[in-house]
């Protein structure tokens, strides 16, 4: 083109060689921008030199003629660079937009969740290839079919409503947890989708990704029936404990709080609430016991070993009580103690009961002893198991050798018989 254009005179078609160079520009860019401009410069100086082409059609002297050639080659240059420029940025942005699609198609492929896109009406219109391991659906058959087709009926009101809220959320997002169903039963899971909308604001469809959740629903389930097995076994620990008046505590050595448990405040006649610290709960012990207490509780921190003692407490209720306490030491693993545990038992029905009955057998005791007769304790065999002092003036048999032997042993032969007809 630019040969013929320059091989006349006659007419002013200066303009034609441009766009062979645009022409080239497009296909080859810088490289063909410079090679077409470097043919139409030599091709164009040339036939000026020799006095042909449109630029003879001037007036201009042969300075002038040359001039303006220049002038037209810059033209041509300042059109075509720029243009080169754009479709090599274009160029670049286009192979970085193929490369970021395929690197996405990737990553949509392996994924486990599935992506997915509806058009306005619901529809399926992509459905990456999780939607075959979660649903056992073919793709090809579920594209153009509604998106709660696949989901349980019972759950088809609850993502209706999800989509609603959507629409109308000021984020135009939204979420659900439902069941699908596929040839193994009803899978889990949890849809999270996001509103499309065209630039009139009219909604065109909807994007979003669906994760099997089933595993998570079922380990859920799992927690919550054993959360529900520990608060009620907590609740008969706990009628257990108030039962047995048992109560459990613990101390935290670095911090010095301490735990105490419904039946320790009780059994210290104070309200549920925060336990008093360690050196003000030990000043509940009876003054006559708490110097023993001290010296045990401190050599058991000092010995890093467990311990327990009966004692007597003065509740803030005014009562005296008898409690038995018994503690563990819990160490780290540099063997240093980081707590003390245990639990602490008002025992003082039995310690009222046994101090009674030493008072009993001491008020027996006291009276066989000065009893002027025999008295003596037998079994249901007749064998003695107990007899007063009195024996021996009686008998001239001290007692202890009274105690394992029958009465009869001892006995007239002619009163045997009396005694046998009694029993």
């Amino acid at each position: 083109t630019t040969a013929v254009v320059f091989a006349q005179e006659s007419l002013p078609l200066l303009f034609l060689p441009a766009l062979p160079v645009l022409l080239a520009t497009f296909k080859l860019g810088r490289r063909g921008a410079a090679l077409s401009i470097g043919m139409v410069a030599l091709i164009g100086w040339a036939a000026t030199a020799s006095g042909r082409g449109p630029v003879m059609m001037t007036s201009l002297t042969e300075a002038g003629r040359f001039q303006f050639f220049q002038f037209y080659l810059a033209a041509t240059v300042l059109m075509s660079l720029p243009v080169a420029g754009a479709l090599g940025q274009t160029r670049k942005l286009v192979l970085a937009l193929e490369s970021s699609e395929a690197r996405h198609r990737r990553i949509v492929e392996r994924s486990q969740d599935v992506v997915f896109e509806t058009d306005a009406r619901g529809n399926w219109t992509f459905l990456s290839d999780a939607w075959v391991r979660l649903t056992g659906r073919e793709i090809a058959d579920s594209l153009g079919q509604p998106s709660n087709l696949a989901v349980a009926a019972a759950d088809q009101p609850k993502l209706d409503a999800a989509a609603r809220d959507a629409q109308t959320a000021p984020d135009g997002v939204g979420h659900a947890e439902v069941r699908f169903a596929n040839a193994d039963g009803l899978r889990w899971a949890a849809v999270n989708f996001g509103i499309l909308r065209d630039a009139a604001d009219k909604v065109v469809g909807s994007y979003g990704t669906i994760s099997d959740v089933t595993e998570r629903k079922r380990l859920e389930a799992r927690t919550a029936a054993a959360f529900l097995q520990v608060r009620e076994t907590n609740r008969l620990f706990g009628m257990a404990s108030a039962l047995a008046s048992i109560g459990h505590w613990r101390f935290e050595v670095d911090s010095g709080s301490v735990i105490w448990s419904d039946e320790v405040f009780h059994i210290h006649g104070l309200p549920v609430g925060t336990p008093p610290p360690l050196t003000t709960a030990v000043d509940f012990y009876h003054p006559d016991d708490r110097p023993r207490i001290e010296a045990e509780l401190n050599a058991a921190i000092a010995e890093k070993r467990g311990f327990e003692w009966e004692a007597r407490i003065l509740g803030a209720d005014g009562r005296t009580r008898h409690v038995v306490a018994q503690g563990q030491v819990e160490v780290d693993g540099a063997g240093q103690m980081v707590a003390m545990f245990g639990v602490f038992q008002d025992v003082t029905d039995r310690a009222l009961s046994e101090a009674a009955r030493r008072d009993s057998e001491a008020r027996f005791r006291l009276i066989t002893e000065q009893a002027s007769d025999m008295i003596a304790l037998i079994d249901l065999d007749g064998v003695i198991l107990f007899m007063s002092p009195a024996s021996t003036a009686i008998l001239g048999i001290a007692p202890e050798d009274m105690v394992g032997t029958r009465p009869k042993e001892r006995m007239h032969p002619d009163d045997k018989t009396a005694v046998d007809a009694y029993r």
